[in-house]
């Protein structure tokens, strides 16, 4: 009457049997390990896509940059996520997007 329901005993055949293990795999470092699925592309976070968009418009002309402290005039060369490359002068100006005013095309002379 009082008796207690036992739990079912494992079998000894249970108790021989090894872990599974994982089969040997080649070594290949994490980073490549997904290339031939997804080519890696760099990170760029952009925090003011339009302003970024005009400038790429304007690359390869010549324009006018203010920016708090001066404004620079000349080509530019290059377009960044968080800066542009002006040259003016033979000499190459980098300027970071937040600290600028405005942007200007120039007349090609």
């Amino acid at each position: 009457m009082g008796e207690k329901p036992s739990m079912p005993k494992e079998s000894s055949r249970h108790e021989s049997k090894k872990p599974f293990k994982m089969p040997p795999m080649p070594h290949m470092p994490m980073k490549d390990m997904y290339k031939h699925i997804m080519p890696t592309m760099p990170h760029r976070h952009v925090k003011e896509p339009y302003m970024y968009q005009h400038l790429l418009e304007l690359k390869g002309r010549r324009v006018e940059v203010a920016t708090q402290c001066k404004t620079v005039k000349g080509k530019l060369k290059a377009v960044f996520p968080d800066h542009v490359l002006v040259e003016m002068d033979r000499r190459e100006y980098h300027i970071r997007l937040k600290t600028i005013c405005f942007v200007s095309p120039l007349l090609d002379p």
